[in-house]
């Protein structure tokens, strides 16, 4: 593109000398002064042009420079947000898989305690809709009151109801979870009890030696007695 200048002093050059000009040396020599004066012009012109032009690329080619590296920054920026993203992901699909597990866990641990003591099991506020955490706790505080219940050894007096269906009272060793043992109050026949419900449902024993072994064990629980190993009648089939 061809500056103001630069068509002035075009112009200029084209313009014929004036009349009488090529005879008067004096008015040729302020030709050539103006035209001096002129040239000078234009050449500062065109360098100050010159460098307003360079500061004017070195102004974008910054820009451009300061554009790219913020493109890059929030390239790199986007990337490590995708990689916490991806990481999270991960991490929520353990947590998930891990909550699976204790569930499955803690479902065992009920179906053990179900079997192994009934009334515990259903002391257990442990429901299927409960936050995995809260399931953990509530097994935490029944699998507390279960291992308190199986190291705990008790007499009592109650009534048991016989496999055929009849009624008798009887003397119980509670042996926490484990096991429990009854000795009719009439001195007539022992063996296991099991607690159904608010009762006992008995399982008189065959053993002869049955009413001697679980009297002598109530005797020495209630300390009337030498403690002495006896052997009691085992249980068959669980609680």
């Amino acid at each position: 593109m061809t500056s103001r200048p630069v068509l002035t002093l075009l112009a200029l050059l084209l313009v014929p000398p004036a009349c009488g000009a090529a005879d008067d040396p004096l008015a040729r020599e302020r030709a050539i002064v103006e035209l001096e004066h002129q040239r000078a012009a234009l050449t500062a012109s065109w360098e100050k042009e010159s460098a307003d032009l360079e500061r004017l690329v070195q102004a974008r080619t910054l820009s451009n420079q300061a554009a790219g590296a913020r493109l890059a920054e929030l390239a790199k920026s986007r990337e490590a947000r995708r990689l916490q993203e991806q990481a999270l992901l991960e991490t929520a699909a353990g947590l998930a898989k891990d909550e699976a597990a204790v569930r499955a866990v803690i479902s065992d641990l009920v179906a053990a305690w179900r079997k192994a003591a009934p009334a515990l099991a259903g002391a257990a506020a442990i429901k299927d809709g409960m936050p995995a955490i809260e399931q953990l706790h509530e097994a935490g505080m029944a699998f507390d009151r279960f291992k308190a219940a199986a190291g705990r050894w008790e007499v009592e007096i109650g009534e048991g109801r016989l496999p055929d269906g009849g009624k008798v009272g009887v003397q119980l060793l509670d042996a926490g979870a484990c096991a429990s043992w009854y000795l009719r109050l009439d001195g007539l026949g022992a063996g296991q009890a099991v607690r159904d419900g608010s009762g006992w449902s008995l399982s008189p024993s065959n053993d002869p030696a049955a009413v001697i072994a679980v009297t002598a064990a109530i005797a020495q629980f209630r300390g009337n007695s030498v403690p002495q190993p006896v052997l009691l009648p085992a249980p068959e089939g669980g609680r």
